[in-house]
């Protein structure tokens, strides 16, 4: 009678491990406070990936150790009781459903990190235009990047609001913690 629990157990052990957000940098580093803000957004996008790949995989590894518990209490045969395996059979579509919900969760952060570094290369090119038309006074090129130095402020506070354990974090917080690594 439990086999089809023990199926369903090693079918969930089999799931791989979440894998690591690979963030390539295409994007040639501008110079100055736009320079300055995109360093500051790609520390927040890294550490946002990280945590959102280290809380998967914590996820993961939590489920599995729990799925190895059911494989051999149902491999021993100690779970013969009716009620006790219905809730073994609740316990492990809870944690199928867990799974489920946190696979999803990883892949909406990702998808909004990727989405948010394509809009800050965008502002990043479009001040370089600006900056080029204004290259005869340089005194208005710095005040043509303020805007985009907010801009891409305002899309690393998005980022940073992408996980429970950055959205604590300023964006003030992240220009210190850039000049510390620097």
């Amino acid at each position: 009678m439990s086999d089809d629990l023990l199926a369903k157990v090693s079918q969930l052990l089999a799931e791989l491990p979440p894998t690591p957000v690979r963030r390539v940098r295409r994007e040639i580093e501008p110079r100055g406070p736009i320079g300055l803000a995109v360093t500051v957004f790609r520390a927040a996008t890294d550490l946002v990936a990280e945590l959102n790949y280290r809380t998967a995989m914590n996820d993961w590894e939590d489920r599995q150790a729990r799925l190895r518990e059911f494989d051999d209490l149902l491999s021993a045969g100690l779970v013969n009781d009716a009620t006790r395996r219905e809730a073994v059979r609740a316990e492990i579509e809870a944690l199928r459903l867990n799974g489920f919900v946190g696979l999803q969760r990883t892949a909406v952060v990702s998808s909004a990190l990727e989405v948010l570094t394509r809009d800050v290369a965008t502002i990043v090119r479009g001040c370089g235009e600006r900056v080029a038309t204004a290259a005869a006074r340089p005194d208005d090129c710095i005040l043509a990047r303020t805007p985009q130095c907010a801009q891409i402020d305002a899309e690393t506070l998005r980022v940073l609001q992408l996980h429970d354990h950055t959205a604590v974090i300023s964006v003030g917080d992240m220009y210190n913690l850039v000049r510390q690594r620097n």
